[in-house]
């Protein structure tokens, strides 16, 4: 399921840039796929490793 989100959301935004240049498309697929990198790889591990800092192991 955490698949489908991101594709669904690719969506409009593959179809409004459709209307415009035959490379528009191109770009709002390379910018998703960079934003979706960007969250995965830097912005989700800093999370979960500051939420990891307030659990007390027993």
């Amino acid at each position: 399921m955490p698949f489908i989100g991101p594709l669904l959301s690719t969506v409009p935004g593959l179809l409004l840039a459709a209307g415009n240049c035959r490379l528009t498309p191109l770009w709002v697929a390379l910018v998703y796929a960079g934003v979706q990198m960007l969250e995965n790889h830097v912005i989700l591990p800093f999370v979960m490793a500051r939420g990891m800092k307030y659990i007390q192991w027993p």
